[in-house]
């Protein structure tokens, strides 16, 4: 069974050959990390170095960031008046509508939003709406890396698309309650214009035989969500009801990425119809066994071994008995991929990560006997 079927076989919540794994991305300073301890650099292998690394370490899949939308570097930014723009030098504005800022070790970190008015939300959607496309051999590369990964061992799944994350990042969370109140269609046409942009690249993908894909779309904090249940309802759920819809189409499926805890909207995630979802962040308080005895049936689950707790300040022991916790909890009857709850950080352990997936490997073969 290769990688890409392990992986389908379980989002179709039947048992694989064994419990498949996956990761998000992995940080510099993991890599150098790794690469000291156990040296690996089996072959050639002419994908991006993270994905060289994952499937060195060990997983089955990992994020493959393929941008689309709106990020064609020739588009020219909406008009922004002067009033708003950032007065400080070291703050870019994103095509998204972000603002970033560099910070002394040169990374970049985001900054706020730059839409605080109705006038520049709706600008800024009709600016995404009437963005050109990308053309067909770009997906046809995407498509080109998808095969050449499962030849490979490593799956890449697509990610592209973060409807309400794009458009509350834009807003900006100090402003966000308020347009929510205030100018609630100005909003639904951002999010609109968003999920509109999505379908079409998503399409593209799947018309070119991608059969699942990755929407990065945060919206939680660590204790709580970050919007009311009933504001999730009218402002999140009907966009994520048509981004599943038209994954069905095509028999793919569409698995959502948030950190944090997300427990009160589970149900109306999987009303929308969405397929999976990751990281089921630990440290957030999300447990897999709860959620696996209420909703198993209806979503799958991935991720959940806590990255920057057991992986990065634990033991080898502590990683491989919440390991075994996980597949306990989570994979008899499929419907679980085992992962990291967040990136490959800088502060994992690497042998704390060796010893999750030869635990994995271990244990985790089906029928399931822990």
């Amino acid at each position: 069974m290769n990688v890409h079927e392990r992986i389908r076989k379980t989002l179709d919540h039947e048992e694989p050959d064994r419990v498949p794994t996956f990761t998000q991305s992995a940080e510099p300073e993991f890599i150098l990390k790794y690469n000291k301890m156990y040296g690996r650099n089996r072959g050639a292998f002419l994908l991006t170095r993270q994905l060289k690394v994952a499937r060195n370490v060990g997983f089955d899949s990992m994020w493959m960031h393929i941008g689309a939308a709106i990020n064609n570097p020739f588009l020219k930014k909406p008009f922004i008046p002067k009033e708003y723009k950032p007065k400080d030098k070291s703050i870019t504005i994103s095509k998204e509508g972000h603002l970033w800022k560099k910070s002394s070790d040169g990374r970049t970190w985001y900054f706020g939003g730059l839409l605080k008015t109705p006038e520049l939300i709706e600008t800024w959607a009709d600016f995404i709406i009437n963005c050109p496309k990308l053309p067909n051999w770009y997906y046809r590369l995407v498509k080109s890396y998808w095969e050449y990964g499962i030849r490979k061992k490593i799956l890449p799944i697509p990610t592209l698309g973060a409807p309400f994350y794009f458009t509350w990042a834009a807003i900006g969370l100090d402003r966000l309650a308020y347009i929510m109140r205030k100018y609630p269609n100005s909003l639904k046409k951002l999010m609109d214009a968003w999920t509109t942009a999505t379908i079409e690249d998503q399409s593209q993908l799947f018309e070119h035989g991608i059969d699942m894909v990755y929407i990065c779309d945060d919206h939680a904090q660590k204790d709580r969500a970050m919007i009311s249940l009933k504001q999730f309802e009218e402002f999140v759920y009907p966009y994520y009801k048509r981004l599943a819809d038209n994954a069905n189409k095509y028999d793919a499926k569409l698995l959502l990425h948030t950190d944090g805890n997300i427990e009160q909207e589970i149900p109306l995630i999987i009303k929308a119809g969405v397929h999976a979802i990751e990281p089921m962040e630990y440290e957030a308080g999300m447990r897999l066994k709860p959620v696996k005895e209420k909703y198993g049936d209806k979503i799958a689950l991935i991720g959940n071994v806590p990255a920057s707790d057991a992986l990065s300040v634990g033991t080898v022991e502590d990683t491989i008995r919440i390991t075994k916790e996980c597949i306990r909890d989570a994979a008899p009857g499929g419907g679980y991929i085992l992962g990291t709850g967040a990136d490959l950080i800088g502060s994992i352990k690497p042998q704390n990560l060796k010893a999750m997936l030869d635990t994995a490997e271990k244990y985790g073969k089906y029928p399931i006997s822990l």
